[in-house]
Protein backbone atom coordinates (compact mmCIF):
# COMPACT_ATOMS: atom_id res chain seq x y z
CA UNK A 1 0.00 0.00 0.00
CA UNK A 2 1.26 3.17 -0.62
CA UNK A 3 0.26 6.90 0.11
CA UNK A 4 0.70 9.61 -2.50
CA UNK A 5 -0.38 12.56 0.51
CA UNK A 6 0.82 12.24 3.48
CA UNK A 7 -0.38 15.44 5.15
CA UNK A 8 -3.53 14.47 4.74
CA UNK A 9 -3.73 13.33 7.97
CA UNK A 10 -2.74 16.26 9.75
CA UNK A 11 -6.98 16.88 9.71
CA UNK A 12 -7.67 13.92 11.80
CA UNK A 13 -6.42 16.71 13.98
CA UNK A 14 -9.90 18.33 13.97
CA UNK A 15 -11.87 15.09 15.88
CA UNK A 16 -10.38 16.17 18.48
CA UNK A 17 -12.33 19.42 19.14
CA UNK A 18 -15.33 16.98 17.64
CA UNK A 19 -15.20 14.88 20.64
CA UNK A 20 -14.69 17.56 22.84
CA UNK A 21 -18.05 19.50 21.28
CA UNK A 22 -19.68 15.91 22.00
CA UNK A 23 -18.52 15.85 25.78
CA UNK A 24 -19.68 19.18 26.63
CA UNK A 25 -23.12 18.96 24.93
CA UNK A 26 -23.81 15.65 26.35
CA UNK A 27 -22.88 17.53 29.78
CA UNK A 28 -24.82 20.49 29.09
CA UNK A 29 -28.04 18.14 28.33
CA UNK A 30 -27.58 16.27 31.91
CA UNK A 31 -27.73 19.91 33.79
CA UNK A 32 -31.21 20.61 31.42
CA UNK A 33 -33.01 17.70 33.41
CA UNK A 34 -33.14 16.03 37.31
CA UNK A 35 -31.55 12.41 36.77
CA UNK A 36 -34.53 10.99 39.78
CA UNK A 37 -37.15 13.07 37.00
CA UNK A 38 -39.37 11.17 34.47
CA UNK A 39 -37.81 12.73 31.83
CA UNK A 40 -34.39 10.27 32.50
CA UNK A 41 -35.45 7.98 29.73
CA UNK A 42 -35.85 10.83 27.30
CA UNK A 43 -32.60 11.95 28.30
CA UNK A 44 -31.07 8.62 27.89
CA UNK A 45 -32.36 8.46 24.80
CA UNK A 46 -30.86 11.52 23.49
CA UNK A 47 -27.21 11.22 24.82
CA UNK A 48 -27.69 7.85 22.51
CA UNK A 49 -28.66 9.41 19.18
CA UNK A 50 -25.90 12.21 19.91
CA UNK A 51 -23.54 10.11 20.69
CA UNK A 52 -24.22 7.85 17.61
CA UNK A 53 -24.64 10.49 15.12
CA UNK A 54 -21.28 11.91 16.27
CA UNK A 55 -19.39 8.62 16.52
CA UNK A 56 -20.51 7.68 12.69
CA UNK A 57 -19.83 11.71 11.23
CA UNK A 58 -16.21 11.56 12.97
CA UNK A 59 -15.90 8.61 11.27
CA UNK A 60 -16.92 10.12 8.32
CA UNK A 61 -14.23 12.59 8.55
CA UNK A 62 -11.59 9.74 9.16
CA UNK A 63 -12.53 8.16 6.22
CA UNK A 64 -12.34 11.43 3.77
CA UNK A 65 -8.74 12.43 5.18
CA UNK A 66 -7.99 9.10 4.06
CA UNK A 67 -9.55 9.34 0.77
CA UNK A 68 -7.72 12.81 0.60
CA UNK A 69 -4.61 10.81 1.29
CA UNK A 70 -4.54 9.27 -2.31
CA UNK A 71 -4.11 5.45 -0.87
CA UNK A 72 -3.50 2.64 -3.39
CA UNK A 73 -2.19 -1.00 -3.72
CA UNK A 74 -2.48 -3.50 -6.29
CA UNK A 75 -1.30 -3.04 -9.79
CA UNK A 76 -2.62 -2.91 -13.01
CA UNK A 77 -1.61 -3.07 -16.88
CA UNK A 78 -2.55 0.43 -18.13
CA UNK A 79 -2.01 1.17 -22.23
CA UNK A 80 0.22 3.61 -23.07
CA UNK A 81 0.69 4.73 -26.44
CA UNK A 82 4.02 5.64 -27.61
CA UNK A 83 6.60 7.91 -29.96
CA UNK A 84 9.66 8.56 -30.16
CA UNK A 85 12.62 7.84 -27.98
CA UNK A 86 13.60 9.35 -24.59
CA UNK A 87 17.06 7.32 -23.35
CA UNK A 88 18.56 8.59 -20.05
CA UNK A 89 22.37 7.51 -19.78
CA UNK A 90 23.54 5.91 -15.98
CA UNK A 91 26.89 6.86 -15.03
CA UNK A 92 28.30 5.15 -12.41
CA UNK A 93 31.03 7.76 -11.51
CA UNK A 94 32.30 6.06 -8.05
CA UNK A 95 35.89 5.64 -7.48
CA UNK A 96 36.08 1.55 -8.74
CA UNK A 97 35.26 3.00 -12.18
CA UNK A 98 39.38 4.47 -12.67
CA UNK A 99 40.64 0.79 -12.49
CA UNK A 100 42.43 1.02 -15.66
CA UNK A 101 41.20 -2.98 -17.05
CA UNK A 102 38.91 -1.49 -19.88
CA UNK A 103 41.38 -2.21 -22.45
CA UNK A 104 45.00 -3.36 -22.73
CA UNK A 105 46.00 -0.07 -23.53
CA UNK A 106 45.26 0.91 -19.68
CA UNK A 107 41.71 2.69 -20.20
CA UNK A 108 40.03 3.22 -16.97
CA UNK A 109 36.32 1.99 -17.21
CA UNK A 110 34.89 5.47 -16.84
CA UNK A 111 36.96 6.73 -19.72
CA UNK A 112 36.12 3.62 -22.04
CA UNK A 113 32.05 4.31 -21.00
CA UNK A 114 32.64 7.87 -21.87
CA UNK A 115 33.80 6.94 -25.12
CA UNK A 116 30.97 3.98 -25.41
CA UNK A 117 28.37 6.51 -24.83
CA UNK A 118 29.65 9.37 -27.38
CA UNK A 119 29.52 6.39 -30.13
CA UNK A 120 25.67 5.43 -29.00
CA UNK A 121 24.75 9.35 -29.72
CA UNK A 122 25.94 9.47 -33.11
CA UNK A 123 23.63 6.59 -33.68
CA UNK A 124 20.53 8.43 -31.89
CA UNK A 125 18.65 9.58 -34.79
CA UNK A 126 15.60 11.93 -33.16
CA UNK A 127 15.67 10.66 -29.91
CA UNK A 128 15.76 13.30 -26.72
CA UNK A 129 18.63 12.60 -24.15
CA UNK A 130 19.31 13.36 -20.50
CA UNK A 131 22.13 12.00 -18.12
CA UNK A 132 22.20 10.88 -14.78
CA UNK A 133 25.59 10.20 -12.16
CA UNK A 134 25.43 7.63 -9.51
CA UNK A 135 27.96 7.70 -6.50
CA UNK A 136 26.77 7.61 -3.23
CA UNK A 137 23.86 9.31 -4.45
CA UNK A 138 21.79 9.72 -7.74
CA UNK A 139 21.50 12.94 -9.44
CA UNK A 140 20.02 14.43 -12.97
CA UNK A 141 23.43 16.50 -14.59
CA UNK A 142 21.54 17.16 -17.87
CA UNK A 143 17.83 17.45 -18.27
CA UNK A 144 16.11 15.50 -20.98
CA UNK A 145 17.15 17.30 -24.69
CA UNK A 146 17.30 16.84 -28.48
CA UNK A 147 20.44 18.78 -28.64
CA UNK A 148 22.95 15.49 -27.91
CA UNK A 149 25.46 18.15 -28.30
CA UNK A 150 25.02 19.63 -25.32
CA UNK A 151 25.79 15.52 -23.72
CA UNK A 152 29.18 15.40 -25.29
CA UNK A 153 31.15 17.77 -22.70
CA UNK A 154 30.41 16.07 -19.68
CA UNK A 155 30.75 12.85 -20.94
CA UNK A 156 34.47 14.11 -21.67
CA UNK A 157 34.88 15.65 -18.27
CA UNK A 158 33.31 12.87 -16.19
CA UNK A 159 35.15 11.91 -13.15
CA UNK A 160 34.52 10.51 -9.16
CA UNK A 161 35.08 14.30 -8.18
CA UNK A 162 31.82 15.55 -9.47
CA UNK A 163 30.14 14.46 -7.01
CA UNK A 164 31.20 14.57 -2.87
CA UNK A 165 29.04 11.64 -1.74
CA UNK A 166 30.68 8.51 -0.64
CA UNK A 167 30.18 4.93 -1.41
CA UNK A 168 28.69 3.71 -4.41
CA UNK A 169 24.45 3.38 -4.99
CA UNK A 170 23.57 2.71 -8.53
CA UNK A 171 20.32 2.10 -7.62
CA UNK A 172 20.12 5.88 -6.81
CA UNK A 173 21.08 6.44 -10.22
CA UNK A 174 19.01 4.91 -11.87
CA UNK A 175 15.51 6.40 -9.45
CA UNK A 176 16.86 9.39 -10.81
CA UNK A 177 16.87 8.44 -14.21
CA UNK A 178 13.50 7.36 -13.96
CA UNK A 179 12.26 10.77 -12.31
CA UNK A 180 14.08 12.55 -15.15
CA UNK A 181 11.53 11.30 -17.91
CA UNK A 182 8.19 13.51 -17.70
CA UNK A 183 5.15 11.99 -16.76
CA UNK A 184 2.93 13.58 -19.61
CA UNK A 185 5.44 12.29 -22.66
CA UNK A 186 4.63 10.35 -25.11
CA UNK A 187 8.08 9.23 -25.49
CA UNK A 188 9.02 5.85 -25.21
CA UNK A 189 11.55 6.18 -22.48
CA UNK A 190 14.85 3.92 -21.96
CA UNK A 191 17.70 3.49 -19.69
CA UNK A 192 21.19 3.14 -20.25
CA UNK A 193 23.75 2.11 -17.10
CA UNK A 194 26.94 1.98 -17.53
CA UNK A 195 28.62 0.56 -14.94
CA UNK A 196 30.77 -2.25 -13.01
CA UNK A 197 28.19 -3.98 -10.65
CA UNK A 198 30.59 -2.29 -7.94
CA UNK A 199 28.29 -0.95 -5.34
CA UNK A 200 28.18 0.18 -1.30
CA UNK A 201 24.39 0.20 -0.72
CA UNK A 202 22.42 -2.77 -2.26
CA UNK A 203 19.70 -0.84 -4.04
CA UNK A 204 20.11 -2.12 -7.83
CA UNK A 205 17.99 -5.15 -7.74
CA UNK A 206 15.32 -2.99 -6.22
CA UNK A 207 15.45 -0.02 -8.34
CA UNK A 208 16.05 -1.77 -11.85
CA UNK A 209 12.04 -3.50 -10.63
CA UNK A 210 10.70 -0.38 -10.15
CA UNK A 211 11.98 1.19 -13.73
CA UNK A 212 10.61 -2.45 -15.19
CA UNK A 213 7.56 -1.55 -13.79
CA UNK A 214 6.82 1.74 -15.17
CA UNK A 215 7.46 0.19 -18.33
CA UNK A 216 11.02 1.57 -18.92
CA UNK A 217 13.42 -1.39 -20.72
CA UNK A 218 16.81 -0.96 -18.44
CA UNK A 219 20.20 -1.85 -19.97
CA UNK A 220 22.70 -2.60 -17.15
CA UNK A 221 26.18 -1.85 -19.55
CA UNK A 222 28.72 -3.90 -18.01
CA UNK A 223 32.66 -2.36 -18.00
CA UNK A 224 35.77 -3.75 -16.53
CA UNK A 225 37.66 -7.17 -16.09
CA UNK A 226 36.56 -10.35 -13.84
CA UNK A 227 39.80 -10.59 -12.88
CA UNK A 228 40.40 -8.25 -9.85
CA UNK A 229 42.40 -5.13 -9.89
CA UNK A 230 43.95 -3.23 -7.26
CA UNK A 231 42.84 0.75 -7.30
CA UNK A 232 43.11 3.76 -4.37
CA UNK A 233 39.74 4.07 -2.88
CA UNK A 234 38.31 7.67 -2.27
CA UNK A 235 40.58 8.41 0.81
CA UNK A 236 43.85 8.59 -1.33
CA UNK A 237 45.16 5.69 0.90
CA UNK A 238 43.59 2.76 0.88
CA UNK A 239 44.35 -0.16 -1.24
CA UNK A 240 41.00 -1.82 -2.36
CA UNK A 241 40.05 -4.88 -5.06
CA UNK A 242 38.06 -4.54 -7.30
CA UNK A 243 36.52 -6.10 -10.93
CA UNK A 244 33.56 -6.16 -13.17
CA UNK A 245 30.76 -7.86 -11.02
CA UNK A 246 28.80 -9.53 -13.64
CA UNK A 247 26.98 -12.16 -11.20
CA UNK A 248 25.64 -8.93 -9.42
CA UNK A 249 24.56 -7.70 -12.49
CA UNK A 250 22.76 -10.76 -14.01
CA UNK A 251 20.99 -11.21 -11.27
CA UNK A 252 19.60 -7.93 -11.25
CA UNK A 253 18.29 -8.21 -14.70
CA UNK A 254 16.87 -11.45 -13.66
CA UNK A 255 14.89 -9.92 -10.45
CA UNK A 256 13.29 -8.12 -12.99
CA UNK A 257 11.93 -10.85 -15.38
CA UNK A 258 10.45 -12.38 -11.38
CA UNK A 259 9.47 -8.92 -10.25
CA UNK A 260 5.39 -7.63 -9.68
CA UNK A 261 3.95 -5.77 -12.50
CA UNK A 262 1.65 -7.27 -15.42
CA UNK A 263 3.65 -4.80 -17.64
CA UNK A 264 7.09 -4.88 -16.62
CA UNK A 265 9.98 -4.20 -19.28
CA UNK A 266 12.86 -5.97 -20.17
CA UNK A 267 15.94 -5.87 -18.19
CA UNK A 268 19.35 -6.87 -20.33
CA UNK A 269 22.80 -7.33 -18.94
CA UNK A 270 25.35 -6.26 -22.06
CA UNK A 271 29.04 -6.67 -21.53
CA UNK A 272 30.48 -3.39 -23.31
CA UNK A 273 33.44 -5.63 -24.85
CA UNK A 274 31.16 -8.29 -26.56
CA UNK A 275 30.91 -7.89 -30.34
CA UNK A 276 27.46 -6.39 -31.53
CA UNK A 277 26.75 -5.10 -27.97
CA UNK A 278 25.58 -1.77 -29.47
CA UNK A 279 24.25 -3.07 -32.20
CA UNK A 280 22.10 -4.72 -29.70
CA UNK A 281 20.96 -1.96 -27.56
CA UNK A 282 20.25 -0.30 -30.52
CA UNK A 283 18.23 -2.52 -31.84
CA UNK A 284 16.56 -3.15 -28.67
CA UNK A 285 15.42 0.80 -28.83
CA UNK A 286 14.06 0.72 -31.89
CA UNK A 287 11.99 -2.51 -30.96
CA UNK A 288 10.63 -0.10 -28.27
CA UNK A 289 10.14 3.03 -29.70
CA UNK A 290 8.36 1.28 -32.47
CA UNK A 291 5.39 -1.27 -30.19
CA UNK A 292 3.07 2.25 -30.62
CA UNK A 293 0.98 1.15 -27.52
CA UNK A 294 3.03 -0.65 -24.38
CA UNK A 295 1.60 -1.59 -21.08
CA UNK A 296 2.66 0.13 -17.76
CA UNK A 297 2.29 -1.27 -15.29
CA UNK A 298 0.40 1.18 -12.35
CA UNK A 299 -0.70 1.28 -8.73
CA UNK A 300 -4.56 1.12 -8.76
CA UNK A 301 -6.29 3.92 -6.95
CA UNK A 302 -8.32 3.45 -4.12
CA UNK A 303 -9.95 6.60 -2.99
CA UNK A 304 -12.96 5.73 -4.30
CA UNK A 305 -14.02 3.22 -2.12
CA UNK A 306 -12.80 5.35 1.31
CA UNK A 307 -15.26 8.08 -0.70
CA UNK A 308 -17.90 6.14 -0.83
CA UNK A 309 -17.26 4.44 2.63
CA UNK A 310 -17.48 8.64 4.14
CA UNK A 311 -20.39 9.06 2.41
CA UNK A 312 -22.04 5.90 3.75
CA UNK A 313 -21.49 6.98 7.38
CA UNK A 314 -22.86 10.54 6.87
CA UNK A 315 -25.87 8.56 5.81
CA UNK A 316 -25.78 6.54 8.86
CA UNK A 317 -25.34 9.67 11.21
CA UNK A 318 -28.34 10.66 10.09
CA UNK A 319 -30.51 7.70 9.81
CA UNK A 320 -29.21 5.46 12.80
CA UNK A 321 -30.22 7.71 15.60
CA UNK A 322 -33.78 7.77 14.23
CA UNK A 323 -34.08 3.86 15.51
CA UNK A 324 -37.25 3.71 17.25
CA UNK A 325 -39.92 1.44 17.76
CA UNK A 326 -42.53 3.95 16.44
CA UNK A 327 -40.46 4.22 13.37
CA UNK A 328 -38.99 1.20 12.57
CA UNK A 329 -40.16 0.67 8.89
CA UNK A 330 -38.47 4.32 7.96
CA UNK A 331 -35.45 3.53 10.20
CA UNK A 332 -34.75 0.11 8.28
CA UNK A 333 -35.53 1.82 4.92
CA UNK A 334 -32.66 4.45 6.00
CA UNK A 335 -30.59 1.83 7.10
CA UNK A 336 -31.04 -0.28 3.86
CA UNK A 337 -29.79 2.62 1.78
CA UNK A 338 -26.84 3.69 3.88
CA UNK A 339 -25.73 0.23 3.74
CA UNK A 340 -26.39 -0.22 -0.30
CA UNK A 341 -25.19 2.84 -1.55
CA UNK A 342 -21.41 1.94 -2.02
CA UNK A 343 -22.49 -0.91 -4.04
CA UNK A 344 -25.57 1.83 -5.70
CA UNK A 345 -21.98 3.95 -6.91
CA UNK A 346 -19.55 1.43 -8.07
CA UNK A 347 -22.45 -0.89 -9.93
CA UNK A 348 -22.82 1.78 -13.20
CA UNK A 349 -23.79 -0.05 -16.32
CA UNK A 350 -21.18 -0.58 -18.72
CA UNK A 351 -22.20 1.87 -21.24
CA UNK A 352 -22.07 4.34 -18.24
CA UNK A 353 -18.66 3.21 -18.08
CA UNK A 354 -17.92 3.71 -21.54
CA UNK A 355 -19.50 6.93 -21.46
CA UNK A 356 -17.52 8.04 -18.35
CA UNK A 357 -14.14 7.16 -20.17
CA UNK A 358 -14.80 9.18 -22.97
CA UNK A 359 -15.26 12.10 -21.47
CA UNK A 360 -12.32 11.28 -19.01
CA UNK A 361 -10.18 11.15 -22.38
CA UNK A 362 -11.81 14.69 -23.67
CA UNK A 363 -10.61 16.20 -20.91
CA UNK A 364 -7.35 14.65 -20.98
CA UNK A 365 -7.23 15.71 -24.40
CA UNK A 366 -7.60 19.65 -23.12
CA UNK A 367 -5.33 19.65 -20.60
CA UNK A 368 -2.27 18.23 -23.22
CA UNK A 369 -2.11 15.22 -21.42
CA UNK A 370 -1.89 12.72 -24.56
CA UNK A 371 -0.68 10.26 -22.95
CA UNK A 372 -3.65 9.31 -20.67
CA UNK A 373 -5.71 10.74 -23.22
CA UNK A 374 -4.85 7.83 -26.01
CA UNK A 375 -4.89 5.47 -23.05
CA UNK A 376 -8.22 6.15 -21.70
CA UNK A 377 -9.91 6.17 -25.56
CA UNK A 378 -7.62 2.49 -25.81
CA UNK A 379 -10.13 1.87 -22.86
CA UNK A 380 -13.13 3.24 -24.65
CA UNK A 381 -12.50 0.97 -27.95
CA UNK A 382 -11.76 -2.31 -26.03
CA UNK A 383 -14.86 -2.03 -24.18
CA UNK A 384 -16.82 -1.11 -26.83
CA UNK A 385 -15.32 -4.30 -29.00
CA UNK A 386 -16.37 -6.54 -26.07
CA UNK A 387 -19.99 -4.88 -26.08
CA UNK A 388 -19.69 -5.37 -29.72
CA UNK A 389 -21.24 -1.28 -29.21
CA UNK A 390 -20.30 0.13 -32.09
CA UNK A 391 -21.36 3.97 -30.98
CA UNK A 392 -19.23 3.41 -28.14
CA UNK A 393 -16.03 2.49 -30.38
CA UNK A 394 -16.87 5.18 -32.89
CA UNK A 395 -15.85 8.12 -30.14
CA UNK A 396 -12.95 5.57 -29.45
CA UNK A 397 -11.43 5.86 -32.82
CA UNK A 398 -12.51 9.38 -32.84
CA UNK A 399 -10.56 10.26 -30.03
CA UNK A 400 -7.37 7.96 -30.91
CA UNK A 401 -7.19 9.84 -33.96
CA UNK A 402 -7.48 13.21 -32.33
CA UNK A 403 -4.57 12.54 -30.36
CA UNK A 404 -2.52 11.61 -33.18
CA UNK A 405 -3.18 14.64 -34.50
CA UNK A 406 -1.80 16.91 -31.56
CA UNK A 407 1.50 14.15 -31.53
CA UNK A 408 2.21 15.20 -35.43
CA UNK A 409 1.44 11.81 -36.75
CA UNK A 410 -0.84 12.27 -39.52
CA UNK A 411 -0.89 9.43 -41.37
CA UNK A 412 -2.21 7.39 -38.12
CA UNK A 413 -4.72 9.98 -37.43
CA UNK A 414 -6.38 9.69 -41.27
CA UNK A 415 -6.24 6.27 -41.21
CA UNK A 416 -7.88 5.87 -37.74
CA UNK A 417 -10.97 8.72 -38.47
CA UNK A 418 -11.57 6.89 -42.38
CA UNK A 419 -12.06 4.04 -40.35
CA UNK A 420 -15.23 5.36 -38.27
CA UNK A 421 -18.50 3.85 -39.77
CA UNK A 422 -20.83 5.51 -42.30
CA UNK A 423 -23.80 4.64 -39.51
CA UNK A 424 -21.80 6.64 -36.82
CA UNK A 425 -23.16 9.92 -35.53
CA UNK A 426 -23.21 12.96 -38.18
CA UNK A 427 -21.43 15.58 -35.94
CA UNK A 428 -18.94 12.76 -35.38
CA UNK A 429 -18.58 12.10 -39.31
CA UNK A 430 -18.52 15.71 -40.12
CA UNK A 431 -15.76 16.48 -37.52
CA UNK A 432 -13.53 13.18 -38.80
CA UNK A 433 -13.80 14.70 -42.57
CA UNK A 434 -13.08 18.33 -41.21
CA UNK A 435 -10.32 17.55 -39.14
CA UNK A 436 -9.00 15.00 -42.31
CA UNK A 437 -9.12 17.54 -44.59
CA UNK A 438 -7.04 20.07 -42.15
CA UNK A 439 -4.75 17.32 -41.65
CA UNK A 440 -4.28 16.63 -45.27
CA UNK A 441 -3.92 20.40 -45.95
CA UNK A 442 -0.96 20.51 -43.73
CA UNK A 443 0.37 17.65 -45.39
CA UNK A 444 0.50 19.09 -48.70
CA UNK A 445 -2.49 17.28 -50.76
CA UNK A 446 -5.27 20.14 -51.14
CA UNK A 447 -7.08 17.58 -53.46
CA UNK A 448 -7.21 15.27 -50.84
CA UNK A 449 -8.15 18.26 -48.52
CA UNK A 450 -10.55 19.36 -51.01
CA UNK A 451 -12.40 16.47 -51.13
CA UNK A 452 -12.46 16.03 -47.44
CA UNK A 453 -14.11 19.08 -46.65
CA UNK A 454 -16.51 18.92 -49.62
CA UNK A 455 -17.89 15.68 -47.95
CA UNK A 456 -18.08 17.27 -45.08
CA UNK A 457 -20.41 20.50 -46.43
CA UNK A 458 -22.68 17.21 -47.55
CA UNK A 459 -23.07 16.32 -44.18
CA UNK A 460 -23.44 20.22 -42.42
CA UNK A 461 -24.02 22.21 -45.70
CA UNK A 462 -24.18 25.38 -43.14
CA UNK A 463 -20.52 25.41 -42.17
CA UNK A 464 -19.36 28.68 -42.93
CA UNK A 465 -15.18 27.03 -41.80
CA UNK A 466 -15.57 24.05 -44.01
CA UNK A 467 -16.47 26.53 -46.97
CA UNK A 468 -13.40 28.15 -46.33
CA UNK A 469 -10.97 25.79 -46.10
CA UNK A 470 -12.40 24.37 -49.41
CA UNK A 471 -12.02 27.10 -51.09
CA UNK A 472 -8.40 28.03 -49.61
CA UNK A 473 -7.30 24.13 -50.90
CA UNK A 474 -9.36 24.44 -54.30
CA UNK A 475 -7.33 27.65 -54.90
CA UNK A 476 -4.10 25.87 -53.79
CA UNK A 477 -4.42 23.02 -55.91
CA UNK A 478 -4.37 25.30 -59.08
CA UNK A 479 -1.70 27.80 -57.84
CA UNK A 480 0.93 28.09 -55.19
CA UNK A 481 -0.57 30.42 -52.33
CA UNK A 482 2.29 33.25 -50.79
CA UNK A 483 3.92 31.46 -48.07
CA UNK A 484 2.01 33.67 -45.50
CA UNK A 485 -1.33 32.13 -46.54
CA UNK A 486 0.20 28.83 -45.96
CA UNK A 487 -1.33 28.21 -42.46
CA UNK A 488 -4.72 27.29 -41.34
CA UNK A 489 -5.13 29.00 -37.85
CA UNK A 490 -7.86 28.94 -35.87
CA UNK A 491 -11.16 31.12 -35.69
CA UNK A 492 -10.32 32.14 -31.74
CA UNK A 493 -6.65 33.46 -32.98
CA UNK A 494 -5.26 32.70 -30.00
CA UNK A 495 -1.59 32.49 -28.74
CA UNK A 496 0.36 29.94 -30.70
CA UNK A 497 0.22 27.27 -27.35
CA UNK A 498 -3.42 27.25 -27.91
CA UNK A 499 -3.46 27.40 -31.69
CA UNK A 500 -1.48 24.01 -31.69
CA UNK A 501 -3.69 22.60 -29.52
CA UNK A 502 -6.86 23.88 -31.18
CA UNK A 503 -5.35 22.39 -34.50
CA UNK A 504 -8.41 20.28 -34.70
CA UNK A 505 -11.10 23.30 -35.25
CA UNK A 506 -8.56 25.08 -37.66
CA UNK A 507 -9.76 27.46 -40.51
CA UNK A 508 -7.63 29.97 -42.56
CA UNK A 509 -6.71 33.41 -41.52
CA UNK A 510 -9.02 36.35 -41.53
CA UNK A 511 -7.76 37.94 -44.56
CA UNK A 512 -8.84 34.91 -46.37
CA UNK A 513 -12.23 34.91 -44.58
CA UNK A 514 -12.35 38.52 -45.61
CA UNK A 515 -11.63 37.43 -49.30
CA UNK A 516 -14.43 34.95 -49.65
CA UNK A 517 -17.00 37.26 -47.99
CA UNK A 518 -16.00 39.75 -50.65
CA UNK A 519 -16.35 37.28 -53.28
CA UNK A 520 -19.52 36.23 -51.61
CA UNK A 521 -20.76 39.56 -51.49
CA UNK A 522 -20.06 40.08 -55.23
CA UNK A 523 -21.57 36.89 -56.00
CA UNK A 524 -25.24 37.76 -54.48
CA UNK A 525 -24.72 41.11 -55.83
CA UNK A 526 -24.85 39.52 -59.28
CA UNK A 527 -28.10 37.32 -58.77
CA UNK A 528 -26.14 33.65 -58.67
CA UNK A 529 -27.56 31.96 -55.59
CA UNK A 530 -24.62 30.62 -53.35
CA UNK A 531 -24.12 27.04 -53.41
Amino acid sequence: MTIERSWAFFFLLFLLPAALNLVFRLRALEKLTDRESADYPWLRDCRQRMTMRSICWMAALALLCAALSGPSWGSAAVPVQRRGTAVCLVFDISWSMTAKDADSNGLTRLEAAAQYAEALLGRFEGAAVSVALAKGTGLAAVPLTEDLNAVIPLLRSLSPGLMTAPGSDIGAGITAAVRSFPAASGAAPAIIVFTDGEETIGSLAESVVAASGYGIPVFLLGFGNAKETEIISGDGVTLVKTALRSDKLKAAAKSAKTGPGLGAAVVTYVEAAAPGSAALILKALARHAGQGVIFESRPIPRYQLFLALALAFFIAGLALPELHPKSLPLSLYSLFLCLSLPLLLSGCSASLAGGAKVLEGAWHWQRGDYQRAAADFLDVTGLAMKQDDLTLLQYGLYGLGAVSVMQGEYEAALERLDSLSPDAPDALRFAALYNSGVMAYHTGTYERAAAFFRKALEIDPRSVDAKLNLELAGARTEMPAAPAEEEVLPATGQDDRQTAENALFSIIREQEQNRWKNSQTTTEHSGTPDY
